[in-house]
């Protein structure tokens, strides 16, 4: 997973200070991902996925990434499996979206059908 942020993006430092500091989305995302941060105006260099020298700015921009946060998660070999634009609600919601891509949901239904029907499980 890799989540493009800025330097001046409030909706970036919300996710940080009420969703990615809780132990419980830190403990279920380090289980089942690995996890970079990456600022999408920035020019640290760095290597695609197909082996190639590229600027964060650069690669963000390939990847199309215009607003953040974007959190992109894909295979292991670099296939992009699924996009969440934005921030969530809240960390279930976060949590929820980790959730969705472990279980593969992202290939029959889009994230809000899943959380719908989460909640009204739940």
């Amino acid at each position: 997973m890799i989540m493009f942020e800025t330097n001046t993006c409030p909706w970036c430092t919300r996710m940080k200070q009420t969703v990615l500091n809780r132990v419980a989305v830190q403990d279920y995302f380090k289980d089942n991902f690995r996890i970079l941060a990456l600022n999408s105006e920035g020019g640290a260099p760095l290597v695609d996925f197909d082996g190639t020298d590229i600027s964060g700015i650069d690669f963000a921009k390939r990847l199309r990434v215009r607003a953040t946060p974007v959190f992109m998660f894909f295979s292991a070999d670099g296939e992009l499996l699924t996009k969440f634009t934005g921030n969530t609600t809240n960390s279930d919601d976060f949590l929820l979206l980790g959730q969705y891509v472990v279980g593969g949901h992202y290939t029959t239904q889009k994230f809000s059908q899943f959380r719908r029907a989460a909640k009204q499980q739940s």
